[in-house]
């Protein structure tokens, strides 16, 4: 072969490899601009489900602020109870009855005879009366009353603490304002 021949046959092969070159490169190229446009797809639909659970979660903080937490407490205790009561008081009692009185008595009675003698006799009295007693009768009392004791204490008590009265609702405000910034940033 000429070094004419050799040069055209050296030019063919370059020519072939620099077409085979170009192709490649073009075929890499495509992929990765396939590849990025899948990825910015599938951030697009991340970033979507992201802001869908943060508006989410900040409507479910909102209504945790509002609500309350209910519950029932069930006591079943004994509660000592010791303690002094003072009583000053007059209390008013009003008789209204009859005292039946039935008795029988033995009496010696002395009576003067004709010649100035005593003559004795004994003599059996029967009683048999009702005595009516109408009176109001006060009856101070001032004394002062010692009670010691055991009181069973059986109850259920319900309860109901609303969220925005208690220590958590500055935490659940922050938390709110964090999300919404948060999702203010994503957004933009």
């Amino acid at each position: 072969m000429t070094d004419q021949g050799l040069l055209g046959s050296i030019r063919k092969n370059r020519i072939k490899l620099l077409t085979i070159g170009v192709v490649v490169s073009l075929v890499l190229n495509a992929v990765l601009l396939t590849a990025w446009v899948l990825f910015a797809v599938q951030v697009g639909q991340a970033s979507d489900a992201v802001d869908t659970a943060l508006e989410r979660a900040i409507a479910d903080i909102g209504e945790l602020q509002e609500s309350s937490i209910e519950v029932t407490v069930d006591i079943d205790e004994a509660v000592d109870f010791a303690t002094d009561l003072p009583i000053d008081q007059v209390f008013t009692i009003r008789l209204d009855a009859e005292f039946p009185i039935k008795d029988e008595f033995t009496m010696r009675v002395a009576v003067q005879g004709p010649s100035g003698v005593d003559i004795p006799f004994t003599v059996d009295v029967p009683i048999d009366i009702a005595v009516p007693i109408q009176t109001e009768i006060d009856i101070p009392v001032n004394e002062i009353v010692r009670v010691d004791t055991q009181i069973p204490l059986q109850m259920s008590v319900p309860i109901a603490i609303a969220i925005a009265d208690s220590a958590i609702a500055d935490f659940l405000q922050e938390l709110e304002q964090s999300l919404i910034d948060l999702r203010a940033a994503l957004s933009s």
